[in-house]
């Protein structure tokens, strides 16, 4: 019995897999050879110019480091205090900002009446407010959370309410036509179309929300990361302050990542519930 011959495919088949190939790839680590890249440019440039580690340290230096507060206990313990700050606050300002906005942004009255306040909250600096904030609430969670919660339902609550305005006017008639109430056009066609705004909002709202918990605790230098950072900055220790800051920013883009992929699945499914 012969062989079957092997499939043989056109040049042009296979260099067209390869060009695909070569461009996912480096869509997918373009992002990873350049950050590569720039630490190793980093290491040198620290090395041969030979800076002072209290003004610049080496990214070797910063992993040593990274290495002894986490073995000491000084990582995992307060980034689970910030974590946990975080996704209190984030919750309560996820419910009352979705709420209030989507209540606001069915009245004008409702909206002339609030619309300063709110601005004046959005625009005024958490650090301007923590202190106040502290005052009130002590020092430990409570504080944290309360900031978190003002700043993420605040940005929610302004995003969901101009959302709101934007619904088609078209699908609302559709839906009394066939007889929904106004429980049924809330959640049954306002909320599918405000999804990907409400997504929106949580995205901003983890970026606020943990600059708002890093501010308390810069502030108490009591507990979380952000009181790791300002003990080490006291104590004139560059390359633990250098690492607890790159562990803030990795913590941040997963959170802004997480963020974005919810983000994208909801606007899917709006889509694919419209076109059903």
């Amino acid at each position: 019995m012969m062989d079957s011959p092997a499939v043989q495919y056109p040049v042009g088949s296979r260099l067209s897999r390869l060009l695909v190939w070569s461009r996912t790839f480096v869509v997918r680590y373009a992002g990873i050879g350049s950050v590569m890249v720039f630490l190793v440019a980093w290491e040198l440039v620290v090395r041969t110019l030979r800076i002072n580690e209290l003004l610049l340290p080496a990214p070797s230096r910063i992993a040593m480091e990274l290495v002894e507060v986490s073995g000491k206990g000084f990582l995992w313990g307060p980034l689970g205090e910030s974590l946990e700050a975080l996704a209190l606050g984030l919750v309560m300002g996820v419910v009352v900002g979705v709420g209030l906005g989507m209540l606001i942004g069915a009245s004008s009255r409702l909206e002339s009446l609030t619309m300063p306040y709110l601005w004046a909250l959005r625009a005024t600096p958490r650090i301007a407010l923590a202190p106040l904030v502290m005052i009130w609430l002590g020092f430990r969670l409570e504080a944290k959370v309360f900031l978190v919660f003002l700043s993420v339902s605040i940005i929610v609550m302004l995003i969901v309410l101009e959302s709101v305005k934007t619904v088609d006017g078209s699908l609302i008639r559709v839906a009394r036509s066939f007889g929904a109430n106004r429980k049924d056009i809330v959640t049954k066609v306002i909320t599918p179309y405000i999804l990907p705004s409400i997504a929106t909002g949580i995205r901003n709202g983890i970026g606020f929300g943990f600059v708002s918990v890093l501010v308390v605790e810069m502030f108490s230098a009591v507990g979380g990361l952000g009181a790791q950072v300002r003990r080490a900055r006291d104590s004139y220790d560059s390359p633990r302050m250098f690492a607890f800051i790159l562990v803030l920013i990795v913590v941040s883009l997963a959170l802004i990542n997480l963020s974005r992929r919810f983000e994208a699945h909801v606007s899917r499914w709006r889509e694919e519930a419209y076109v059903a």
